[in-house]
């Protein structure tokens, strides 16, 4: 997973905007948001960052 948080902060913007395309596509894309924790601090989640590091192990839960 942090393989995964490291490479998306490396993504040309039109990269990263497809691969938050794709992520969405997923059926489970629904259950990765409602898992998101509320950050400490209020901050807004950045839910396009985490579904995609979720997205990075999914393989791995089927």
């Amino acid at each position: 997973m942090k393989v995964a948080a490291l490479a998306y902060e490396q993504l040309a913007p039109a990269a990263r905007a497809e691969a938050n395309r794709l992520v969405r596509l997923n059926l489970g894309y629904p259950q990765w948001v409602a898992a998101i924790p509320d950050s400490p601090d209020h901050q807004p989640k950045d839910v396009d960052r985490n579904t995609f590091v979720r997205a990075a192990v999914w393989a791995d839960d089927i």
